[in-house]
């Protein structure tokens, strides 16, 4: 599910209960590269067969600490987070598309721990660039997903409206056919 706005919430979107039960997005290495080329971080493509079932791991760990981070400030998340950024191979390459060029960075995703970079760095881009009353976790009451509120009024209060936010105007109407 690609609803938070970000990549870094994305990711930890990666594991949730949008609709109740538990759903893990992550399961092995192939899912991971999967991952990252749908949120556009990375062309993790040539990785996708060889890329073991550790990585997963170790990224679904990252995971994990990185909601420690979210939910009670714990700050390891900044060693876990610098030390995959220490491992860093790019490149920026500058692109001919349409009438104003644009610029973008090409990972080299050499061995299956690179993958983890790209991640690392969407991280590291929302704690230190990302206002944080715009973040916020949803308001369903089962859902764990988190988003980053990009709406002019600063209101969003539902991962998707489609899942959670239908189902809490559906519940209102229903407690309210019931009280009349």
């Amino acid at each position: 599910m690609i609803i938070a706005d970000h990549p870094a919430l994305d990711f930890l979107n990666t594991i949730g209960a949008p609709k109740g039960e538990e759903i893990e997005w992550l399961e092995n290495g192939a899912d991971l590269c999967a991952w990252l080329d749908d949120v556009g971080l990375a062309e993790a493509g040539s990785l996708a067969e060889t890329a073991p079932d550790k990585i997963a791991v170790q990224a679904r760990a990252l995971r994990e600490q990185f909601r420690r981070y979210m939910n009670d400030g714990d700050p390891a998340i900044f060693d876990q987070v610098n030390s995959i950024l220490a491992k860093e191979h790019s490149h920026l390459e500058l692109l001919q598309t349409g009438e104003v060029p644009q610029l973008r960075r090409v990972w080299r995703m050499e061995k299956p721990e690179d993958l983890l970079v790209p991640i690392a760095i969407a991280i590291a881009e929302l704690l230190a660039e990302d206002a944080p009353e715009r973040v916020r976790q949803c308001n369903g009451p089962t859902c764990t997903m988190w988003f980053k509120d990009i709406s002019k009024n600063n209101k969003r209060r539902w991962c998707s409206m489609a899942v959670c936010g239908n189902r809490a105007k559906a519940a209102a109407h229903r407690a309210k056919l019931k009280s009349e």
